[in-house]
């Protein structure tokens, strides 16, 4: 395959060589043939461009067929790919709404048994505090029966 740039001068070179045969024609002389350029009948030059042409887009639509068949698998497996991200994200969101139930429940159940433990603990207090109380009037009697004896 030729690239854009020799086609391009290529073809300025034959409009050239093309143009120059025309003007001789025209004027009724017959082209003299150049030792640098070949004389190429104008149609014939055509034909050939045409033929070097057609294989080359015949070449290019072979390319184009098939990155086009690699897009659609390139799009597919994309596709595919994001299928499972969002299954994964799925199963992963899933599992934390159910991770997040269970810790509510085992932490509501926490908490009733955490102020089952308060309330026994204030109960407790409130005993230590009567026995207390008790223990002072006790000790306050024993002291004013211990008086009332050594007076006596």
């Amino acid at each position: 395959m030729r690239s854009d740039a020799a086609r391009e001068e290529e073809a300025r070179a034959h409009v050239d060589r093309t143009v120059v045969r025309r003007d001789e024609d025209a004027r009724g002389r017959r082209p003299r043939p150049s030792a640098q350029v070949p004389e190429i009948p104008l149609v014939e030059q055509l034909y050939e461009d045409l033929v070097a042409y057609s294989r080359e887009l015949s070449c290019h639509r072979t390319d184009v067929t098939n990155a086009e068949l690699r897009m659609c698998e390139a799009a597919r497996q994309h596709a595919d790919h994001m299928l499972e991200i969002k299954t994964a994200g799925q199963s992963l969101s899933t599992r934390i709404r159910e991770a997040y139930v269970r810790r509510s429940a085992d932490s509501m159940s926490e908490k009733r048994e955490l102020d089952a433990c308060r309330q026994e603990l204030d109960d407790m207090y409130a005993d230590v505090v009567a026995t207390e109380a008790e223990s002072e009037l006790a000790e306050a009697l024993s002291a004013s029966t211990r008086r009332d004896l050594e007076e006596a």
